[in-house]
């Protein structure tokens, strides 16, 4: 086995272990680590790399993004799991909130939601761009059906919705597979109808 072949097996066995990690410990200093990681990762444009790069990014945004679309449940999620990272401290930080009026409590947790909403976006328009020269039909699919996930949530950003746009057309142009070109076209179509939280766009 090839220096380059356990290189790839270990950084698709990363992959997997930081997106579950970012289930349990989304601070903004973990994302932001994340991110950089992913980029790098993109850069070497291998297949054996890309294919779990893919799907953990889907199930990863299926967990956090799409189940978590409700308000409410995305405030509890994102309150708890960035608290822990401010600079006054966790303890502090509970104590401060107790206190708070409820106007400034809900105050913060949408700034705190906005950074993790931020992110997401950030991570899409960092993985979707890249695409491998591959004829790997699993890969292609693999692409598609995370960005399928990601053009049916209500907060991925205007900048983002633009990318997929333009990604899922020069997909559909090239596709060969009529099962994905069909996907691609769902894609499209769930882009386009999504609605977008300004809030939170980019």
């Amino acid at each position: 086995m090839t220096s380059e072949i356990l290189l790839d097996e270990s950084l698709s066995s990363a992959i997997t272990c930081m997106f579950a990690a970012l289930r349990r410990t989304s601070t903004p200093e973990v994302l932001d680590l994340s991110l950089v990681a992913i980029r790098k990762v993109c850069t070497k444009h291998s297949s054996a790399i890309d294919l779990p790069l893919y799907q953990a990014a889907k199930s990863f945004v299926e967990e956090i993004l799409i189940e978590k679309d409700s308000p409410g449940d995305m405030n509890t999620t994102i309150s708890a799991e960035l608290a822990g990272s401010d600079s006054i401290g966790t303890n502090q930080l509970d104590r401060q909130t107790v206190q708070r009026p409820d106007s400034v409590a809900a105050e913060t947790n949408q700034l705190e939601e906005q950074k993790f909403k931020r992110y997401l976006n950030e991570l899409a328009l960092a993985i979707l761009p890249h695409t491998s020269d591959t004829n790997a039909e699993s890969l292609r699919s693999a692409s598609i059906h995370f960005g399928l996930t990601l053009s049916r949530s209500k907060v991925v950003g205007l900048e983002t919705r633009e990318t997929l746009n333009k990604v899922f057309t020069l997909w559909l142009e090239g596709e060969r597979s009529r099962p994905l070109r069909l996907l691609i076209e769902q894609a499209l179509k769930a882009n386009k109808n999504s609605v977008t939280d300004d809030t939170y766009a980019l």
